[in-house]
């Protein structure tokens, strides 16, 4: 496909830069508005990340309704025809109904030798509850529980005894609608339900019907998460796991039909926060808003135990015990520890990151990276509250030049070396696939030029082109913009500040 190329910070100036911060921003303003007709349902946290084979989300097909007619029976008080002239507690007889073979018939009595009359649904037939302004106006001598059936031109009202018994004869009269209408083609999609997966390892249940946008959900989790201000920080994002448990990240565009994307496999749907640098592009912590604050540590802890790499340089593995033992600390109200050897060593995957976990190391090392976890948390920490070790592992976590990027999955030679492409405001990090080192990072002052098409993604610097096969490249894009826009804004100001 065709590349469309924009000017890097190395040789940009502001009116060359393009993109990002303004797409963004246009995006994100039209979520603040409109109806969020999208149920939103807590579920339990998970105990562990979802696997790539694992299903997100319950479908609920046609095929949940039975081939065979249903059919139901039973004592019922009916409205007659001329209830309204003959009075308002007048004219409500008991009738045995029979439901079958879609039609309901009413009879004297349960030996069906006398039938009073019947009604034959269709696939326009509704049936519910009386609404609680009509049934003031109806009698409850013969029943308290009373049911409305429409079917073609009639309209009919009934009354049970028992709340159980209304129940049943709305549930089976509506199967006996959707038989009809399965049968005549008619039957509308009943959606599926998707789970919106938060940094905290909660996850919320959303229907999703065939017609839900990326808006829609979008505007659905903010109203749950208490998200007020900052909305352009956050965005619904789409992961998948194409070979690896490391999930490629992908922001869904408002307008996105959320009902075909979350039945592609190996996808998932979460809420994160996409941006952590203020106006100015400074990497910041927020403490003056604990919601707020709380979805960035969550995150934070997320992105720590998935994607972070000790680079010996900028963050160390003393780094990430410090952090393990301000996670420790703070889930001590719920998880008390005891400060004696072997408390945490069957649990150090719950605190220390995967590179750690996974390297050739743990065996020999996991002892001595328990004692020195409890000697923090019994020592250094010790006396910090929780809301203190929250801030205090945020700030440990933005010495990681990985900290608040987005990561994509890249392929380079024709698809024969795979990587993760991390984007945030330090620049773009060249991630192995399989180790999670840092290759590469292009800093965006060092970038001349970068490109993208909807197969590829490019960038030069210096005199070296690198170029990435990918399907993300108009999202590697906005970020970059986003980024490079508020370098190119902070630079003016500050040679502003220069002049004056």
């Amino acid at each position: 496909g065709e590349i469309t190329e924009t000017v890097g910070l190395a040789t940009a100036s502001v009116a060359s830069v393009t993109g990002g911060m303004g797409s963004m921003e246009i995006a994100t303003d039209k979520f603040k508005s409109g109806a969020v007709p999208v149920a939103v349902r807590v579920m339990n946290p998970l105990d562990k990340p979802i696997k790539a084979e694992e299903k997100v989300i319950t479908s609920r097909p046609q095929d949940d309704i039975p081939d065979e007619p249903v059919s139901h029976t039973g004592w019922l008080a009916k409205e007659g025809s001329k209830g309204m002239q003959a009075g308002r507690f007048n004219n409500w007889k008991k009738r045995f109904f029979v439901l079958s073979k879609g039609e309901l018939r009413y009879y004297e009595d349960e030996s069906k030798a006398s039938m009073k009359g019947s009604l034959t649904l269709d696939a326009g037939s509704q049936c519910g509850e009386v609404s609680d302004a009509e049934v003031k106006k109806l009698p409850v001598n013969h029943g308290q529980h009373f049911i409305q059936l429409n079917a073609g031109d009639r309209d009919l009202k009934m009354a049970a005894e028992r709340e159980s018994d209304k129940t049943q004869w709305i549930k089976m009269l509506n199967i006996a609608v959707k038989q009809i209408q399965k049968k005549e083609g008619k039957l509308a999609d009943p959606g599926q339900i998707a789970h919106v997966h938060l940094p905290d390892g909660s996850k919320l249940e959303v229907d999703v019907k065939p017609e839900t946008t990326a808006k829609h959900i979008f505007l659905a989790v903010i109203e749950h998460v208490g998200v007020r201000k900052g909305l352009q920080y956050f965005a619904l994002i789409e992961e998948k796991r194409e070979k690896s448990d490391m999930p490629a990240q992908r922001v869904l565009s408002e307008s996105e039909n959320i009902y075909e994307r979350i039945q592609l496999p190996n996808v998932q749907l979460a809420f994160k926060k996409v941006v952590f640098v203020d106006r100015s592009g400074i990497a910041m912590v927020t403490r003056d808003n604990p919601t707020i604050m709380n979805f960035e540590y969550a995150q934070a802890v997320n992105d720590m135990m998935t994607y972070y790499h000790a680079d010996g340089v900028n963050f160390t593995v003393d780094d990430c015990i410090s952090c393990a033992a301000l996670l420790v600390r703070t889930r001590m109200g719920s998880n008390p520890v005891a400060n004696s050897p072997g408390a945490l060593l069957n649990d150090l995957h719950e605190y220390l990151p995967y590179f750690m976990m996974s390297s050739e190391q743990v065996k020999d090392e996991a002892s001595n990276w328990e004692a020195s976890i409890l000697a923090k948390v019994f020592g250094d920490y010790a006396e910090m509250t929780p809301e203190q070790c929250k801030i205090q592992y945020i700030q440990t976590c933005l010495k990681n030049p990985l900290y608040g990027s987005s990561f994509y999955y890249v392929t380079a030679d024709a698809g024969q070396k795979h990587f993760f492409l991390g984007v945030n405001s330090a620049g773009l990090h060249l991630i192995d696939y399989k180790e999670r080192t840092t290759i590469h990072t292009f800093q965006y002052d060092h970038i001349v030029k970068w490109g993208r098409s909807p197969q590829s993604f490019n960038v030069i610097q210096g005199d070296q082109q690198w170029t990435f096969e990918t399907l993300h490249g108009e999202e590697i894009n906005k970020f970059m913009g986003i980024y490079v826009r508020m370098l190119v804004d902070l630079k003016q100001r500050e040679n502003a500040a220069n002049k004056s």
